[in-house]
């Protein structure tokens, strides 16, 4: 199950921040009003980070981790909800739980957990269906981002489409429509046979016209434009393909597969119109790259072994999965640590005391509050792919905080606010 720590932190005065205005997350966007790639601070910028209490979730939370919860329940309730992606649009927090969006108001005083649309099977197949949110279905969900507008976009992984969904927070208007790829409706989809899968491609063209080869991570940027990591059909190459406002699809960038190069994209996010991806090779090293939404062109900001991402032990992957931004510079989380990294390249430690693995130190208290760089922010790493079992980091920014999602116990998804400062 999935629990939430939120931690505050805070920076300079910025003009181009999230400010609850925009979408955030480590698949969103800034809402426009961010600095468009760059510039960033040289330094820090006086961005801290105070303190970090549990905001959602259940960190010790030992039941059924194939409980769910009922839409309409507290947010730090049990059975917890799984928290994956974490997606700020407004005072919203949006997220996925396998094969369902979910979203809590974060501005009323006791928030719930309300499911926006689908539901996930209690038997081992799936529907892909499109219409009223109250009636779509979905496979399997890998990214989730939101658009200016507020409404979301997100991929399902199985049915091989990205959607968009209009009007979440609205029960009568809320629609589920295709924007590129398997039109469907799809129903006895069984991941572990490919007969009743649709046929995967990478087709480029508008709309249904296109393929895909299991969609995972979304971002979007201010200027409307979705991007979606996806898998070359043959040579096992990491895919960018970008979707613009008119459902348009093309191929934007072709990730490396040799060692010592960006792969295996896990998160996105974007100031202005400038994308910045967290990404991994398979000599356990970890990169924080630039794409050109233009050229395509990548850019390694920071990236290699442990080494690069102090206090990270000689020797250990970093694991860097985790990324948003303040609307300046950007903000990174992996192998229990969250960082500030700056367009420039300089990395100041935020919070964290470098826990990875799936549990906390004897005798620490999940539930207190804690200084932001005594937390322990367990995550369970260890697959090279997002399979909804917390082997990524997920994280946000929103109104001086962010939003850690961690993973306990073997069962527990939670989400940590470090307050900022």
């Amino acid at each position: 199950m999935t629990l939430i720590l939120v931690a505050a932190c805070s920076s300079t005065p910025d003009n181009g921040g999230d400010a609850g205005n925009g979408n955030d997350s480590g698949n969103g966007n800034d809402s426009g009003n961010g600095n468009d790639s760059g510039g960033g601070d040289s330094g820090s910028g006086g961005f801290t980070c105070s303190t970090g209490s549990l905001y959602a979730g259940n960190p010790v939370f030992t039941g059924d981790p194939n409980l769910r919860p009922a839409s309409g329940t507290g947010i730090k309730a049990d059975p917890p909800l799984q928290w994956q992606t974490l997606v700020f649009s407004g005072t919203h927090l949006y997220t996925r739980q396998e094969s369902e969006v979910w979203s809590v108001d974060t501005s009323v005083g006791s928030p719930v957990e309300t499911r926006i649309a689908s539901q996930t099977p209690a038997g081992s197949t799936y529907d892909y269906k499109v219409g009223a949110c109250s009636a779509a279905s979905f496979s399997q969900l890998r990214g989730l981002a939101a658009l200016a507008d507020g409404s979301l976009v997100a991929s399902d992984y199985f049915a091989n489409a990205i959607v968009h969904i209009t009007n979440p927070n609205n029960t009568g208007t809320c629609t589920v429509a295709v924007l590129a790829g398997t039109a469907g409706p799809l129903t006895g989809l069984d991941p572990s046979s490919s007969s009743t899968l649709p046929v995967p491609g990478n087709a480029n063209g508008q709309g249904t016209a296109a393929t895909f080869n299991g969609p995972a991570a979304l971002g979007t940027d201010s200027a409307g434009n979705v991007y979606v990591v996806d898998t070359a059909v043959s040579g096992g190459a990491t895919l960018v393909r970008k979707i613009d406002s008119a459902g348009n699809v093309t191929t934007l960038a072709t990730l490396g597969t040799s060692p010592g190069a960006p792969m295996n994209i896990t998160n996105f996010t974007a100031i202005g119109t400038a994308l910045y991806a967290a990404s991994r090779d398979d000599t356990n090293s970890s990169y924080v790259v630039q794409i050109n939404t233009t050229t395509g062109a990548v850019t390694t900001i920071l990236g290699g072994d442990s080494s690069k991402f102090p206090p990270v032990d000689s020797g250990t992957d970093p694991a860097v999965t985790g990324i948003t931004n303040d609307g300046k510079n950007l903000i990174v989380a992996g192998d229990g640590y969250v960082w500030y990294l700056t367009l420039g390249g300089k990395l100041t430690l935020l919070a964290g005391t470098g826990n990875s693995i799936d549990f906390f130190p004897s005798g620490y208290d999940a539930t207190a509050t804690h200084p932001a760089l005594d937390l322990a922010l367990p995550t369970a790493i260890g697959s090279a792919d997002e399979d909804g079992t917390g082997s990524f980091n997920h994280i946000a920014f929103n109104a001086g905080a962010i939003y850690y999602r961690g993973f306990a116990n073997g069962s527990s998804d939670f989400i940590e606010r470090i307050a900022c400062p």
